[in-house]
């Protein structure tokens, strides 16, 4: 789902080309009538940066292909958003609405860790500060 929101917001706030989904399916280990996982992607022409070989480009080819690159970044950095969090859709479009969430944090909650008390003590919604988020985590690591 993370990953459906990311594609979207980008899609929508960017001119970054993005694939659309058009279908996709997760197939679970013990279910027998699911053949495999699979994702069904718009195709986008191109190549894709593993492909070029910076040395066999032109001078113009190779600032034009910086250009491309620092422009994504650029407009990759410039996707802000008022508070930290977890990305929800809202009816005013995509807003970060529940608390950040992580891989360590799932993995120490499942290790009865409890990240969640910790992140409790920040409040029960997002963050609007980058030094309690910063301290949120290095509580949550230490407690690791």
């Amino acid at each position: 789902m993370r990953s459906f929101l990311l594609r979207r917001l980008i899609a929508e706030r960017t001119t970054i080309p993005i694939p659309r989904v058009h279908a996709y399916s997760f197939a679970r280990e013990n279910d027998p009538h699911q053949i495999a996982s699979f994702v069904i992607l718009e195709y986008i022409e191109g190549r894709t940066l593993s492909d070029v070989d910076l040395e066999t480009l032109s001078d113009d080819q190779r600032r034009s292909l910086y250009e491309q690159l620092a422009n994504i970044y650029i407009q990759l950095r410039r996707l802000e958003f008022p508070s930290i969090g977890a990305l929800s859709f809202t009816p005013n479009g995509i807003e970060v609405r529940k608390r950040p969430v992580s891989i360590d944090m799932n993995t120490q909650e499942l290790e009865g860790l409890q990240p969640s008390r910790i992140q409790a003590e920040y409040g029960t919604g997002v963050l609007t500060s980058a030094s309690d988020y910063v301290s949120m985590l290095l509580r949550i690591a230490q407690s690791a």
